[in-house]
């Protein structure tokens, strides 16, 4: 300590923070006093302001905002004490440092002093020596103060920020503050929250097990999730809590309602694993399902069954009756299959109480049943027949009755298969089997399938090069006027040169290219063929009126059809007299209002018509007259017998006389004796094809029939 010129001075040392050029404001109406104190506060680095009374202080305030006030408490016009209450209330005085300069020392004018907001006293007379130090030392804690409220208010500002609700509790579990979220499903009274337990307002359990989360928390000092649900009056709101310790006296929760999120996940599952249509499981839902059984069956030693089946001719309501229909036949179709389900499973006798069934939609008219019993086997064969009970009657659908059968295959655990992927591959076999073999029925499975569905591959994959490698060819058979003789015209029919087979017949391998879609090309070919065939022959001057060609179902119904006939047309140079199209009553009658149009549109163009296998379909005769056809080919399965069967006589001699009150000519298909031929001439049957006549054959061998024809008619050997 020195004194140069009376005046006091101090030397700091460095490890307070540095304060200079800090503005102070000394208020003291001595103007001794106030010397005295500008003298030392400068020589410690600070600015000093100056005023005599309360009143000079608070109008100086306004203007410099100093960054701390000596007061002294007695002074006139208004003393430290109202001067102190006034720089309080003004916005820039709240948290001002204020060092009250007193010569009292008595306890009512120091609670005076705090009450109006002074920050500490200095008592009279004044140590010279620390006063330096003692403005230092609460400027040093004001700031620190200042930084600690701009912490807070960054701190705050950023939990107002968020969206979620915030909760701080003490290591008992005691809430010391409550924010809201903006969701507000948790806006609870701030006044019922903080202060209190959480089982204050959460249920008993869920409030035992968050507080056991905080201990958790307090201990370990990591952060942990917990999500929960809360019911509020009808509705039901999921949170996830997240508990971050603060600190070491503080757990704060962030409360964040996921109830959408989860909603949203939900929906997503469910759509994952559930078809939109018929609200069944799906596929994916099935594999899960069935894998989780087929685990727990291999230890127990159970049961497991796969039902597959498939909707015959399901994509023909489709096309007919369109989509919405479709749909709604699927519906009804689900809820069916539920029906036949429960029926099942209430007899005792079928499954028992422990069986476990699944039903679900595998694909787009194709459903998939499993049952499974954990020591009985199933009974395959009663539920098959309990599920075709179901597609047994007609259904109305918006006004349309539709009747729909199935195709059912199953395959059966241990025996069958011992993973899911085999047993649903073998399932689905035997369901295609059962397909083939005629529809609506059901099949189970054996191991001789496999080898016939490899076999069908293989064919398939064979078929698919045929074309390409010219392995398919036509074969011609002549149709004969039964009245004169004469080749009037010859049916194109295809057979398959299979380099290892040999030579395959239509029914080898059409199916196979029906189901493949490799008809329309096939059929294409054969269209063109015969066509050119045809034309041929009538510039070479051979006496034959038309060429018949066999059309099938599939390509029947492609929106292209006509167009792709005239182009054959146009390109080869036929009359389209001289075409002759072959549908059968079954392939016109899936669609009967738009064959109708077809037809029409395909008579109109000059080409002829007729009903192929007819007596073998739908035997509609009252739309006969409505299409507008040319023949009716009799089926070769009324021909056979009908020297010896009465039924088929009379059934044959009734087409024949319905035809030609129609104005239609009759052909007899697979005529083979000459008791058939002369029973047909007695009934007046227009023309005849079979193997009296000659069998199919090459155009080459065609052609040799065409010229003995130059010399005679074909049947004068027959008793004509």
């Amino acid at each position: 300590m020195s004194f140069d010129g009376g005046v006091p001075q101090d030397d700091f040392g460095t490890d307070y923070e540095d304060c200079s050029g800090a503005v102070v404001l000394v208020v003291d109406d001595d103007p001794t006093m106030r010397l005295l104190m500008k003298d030392v506060l400068q020589q410690s680095g600070f600015q000093v302001m100056e005023a005599a009374n309360g009143q000079l202080a608070v109008d100086l305030f306004n203007q410099i905002i100093p960054d701390i006030v000596l007061m002294d408490v007695s002074m006139p016009v208004k003393d430290g004490y109202q001067a102190c209450k006034e720089i309080r209330s003004l916005s820039y005085g709240s948290y001002l440092p204020i060092l009250m300069v007193t010569g009292l020392n008595d306890m009512a004018s120091v609670k005076r002093g705090y009450s109006v907001g002074a920050t500490d006293f200095l008592v009279k007379p004044i140590n010279w020596v620390i006063l330096g130090h003692r403005v230092r030392y609460m400027l040093r804690s004001a700031r620190t103060l200042e930084r600690l409220r701009e912490s807070q208010n960054s701190n705050q500002a950023l939990i107002d920020g968020l969206p979620d609700t915030i909760v701080r509790m003490s290591i008992n579990g005691t809430v010391i503050d409550y924010k809201v979220g903006d969701d507000g499903s948790l806006n609870m009274d701030k006044k019922e929250v903080v202060g209190h337990k959480l089982d204050k307002f959460l249920p008993p359990s869920l409030a035992k097990e968050m507080n056991g989360l905080v201990l958790d928390v307090f201990r370990t000092g990591e952060t942990t999730t917990k999500e929960f649900a809360l019911k509020f009056k009808q509705n039901k709101h999921i949170y996830e809590g997240r508990l971050v310790k603060i600190g070491d006296y503080e757990v704060v929760c962030i409360l964040r309602d996921i109830t959408e999120r989860r909603n949203a996940e939900e929906r997503i599952h469910y759509l994952a694993y559930n078809d939109a249509l018929t609200t069944l499981p799906n596929r994916s839902f099935f594999n899960d399902w069935a894998s989780n059984r087929l685990s727990y069956l291999k230890q127990v030693k159970g049961y497991l069954s796969i039902f597959i089946l498939d909707l015959d001719n399901f994509k023909q309501i489709n096309d007919t009756l369109g989509h919405h229909i479709g749909d709604a036949l699927l519906k009804s179709v689900s809820i069916r299959l539920k029906q036949a389900i429960d029926v099942v499973c209430d007899s005792q006798h079928d499954c028992g109480d422990e069986c476990e069934v699944l039903l679900s939609r595998f694909g787009s008219d194709e459903f998939a049943v499993v049952f499974v019993h954990p020591s009985r086997e199933i009974p395959v064969a009663t539920i098959a027949s309990e599920l075709h009970k179901e597609f047994s009657h007609s259904v109305e659908l918006l006004g349309h009755e539709i009747f729909i059968t199935s195709s059912i295959g199953s395959a059966s655990f241990p025996a069958d298969g011992h993973d899911l992927h085999s047993l649903v591959k073998n399932a689905d076999t035997a369901m295609n089997h059962s397909k083939r073999i005629g529809q609506n029925h059901f099949c189970n499975y054996s191991s001789t399938m496999n080898s016939r569905s490899m076999d069908r591959l293989t064919l398939e994959n064979s078929l698919r090069k045929a074309l390409a490698s010219k392995e398919l060819l036509l074969h011609y058979q002549p149709q004969i006027d039964l009245k004169t003789g004469k080749i009037v015209g010859a049916e194109a029919l295809i057979r398959w040169q299979h380099p290892e087979r040999g030579l395959i017949p239509p029914d080898g391998f059409i199916p196979i290219a029906e189901d493949t879609g490799l008809i329309n090309s096939i059929g294409e070919w054969v269209l063109m063929e015969a066509c050119k065939q045809m034309k041929e022959w009538l510039d070479a001057g051979y006496d034959i009126k038309r060429m018949a060609v066999n059309l099938s179902s599939v390509q029947f119904r492609q929106p292209d059809f006509m167009k792709n006939i005239r182009s054959i047309i146009a390109r080869t140079g036929l009359p389209p007299s001289c075409l002759e199209l072959e549908l059968t009553e079954t392939s016109i009658m899936r669609n009967a209002e738009r064959s109708i149009s077809l037809l029409h549109e395909i008579r109109d163009d000059g080409l002829v018509l007729s009903v192929d296998d007819f007596g073998t379909g739908y035997s509609s005769l009252s739309y006969l007259k409505r299409f507008p056809i040319d023949a009716l080919k009799i089926d070769r399965s009324f021909i056979q017998d009908i020297e010896h069967d009465s039924d088929d006589a009379a059934i044959t001699c009734a087409i024949i006389a319905m035809a030609h009150n129609l104005k239609l000519k009759v052909i007899a298909e697979g005529v083979e004796t000459e008791a058939q031929l002369k029973l047909l001439r007695e009934h007046h049957c227009d023309e005849g094809q079979g193997f009296l006549f000659g069998k199919p054959q090459l155009a080459e061998s065609f052609v040799k029939l065409l010229i003995s024809q130059l010399n005679g008619n074909l049947l004068g050997d027959l008793g004509q």
